[in-house]
């Protein structure tokens, strides 16, 4: 699976994976959400 942000791939692996990394927390849900 790969996570892509304006054309860049930010993350790639298993779901769970892709779905922990902080940088697609923030790219998907905003910063505020990745720090809580």
């Amino acid at each position: 699976m790969h996570a892509i942000n304006f054309g860049q791939t930010i993350a790639e692996g298993k779901p769970r994976e892709v779905a922990d990394n902080p940088a697609v927390i923030e790219a998907y849900l905003g910063e505020a959400y990745a720090q809580s």
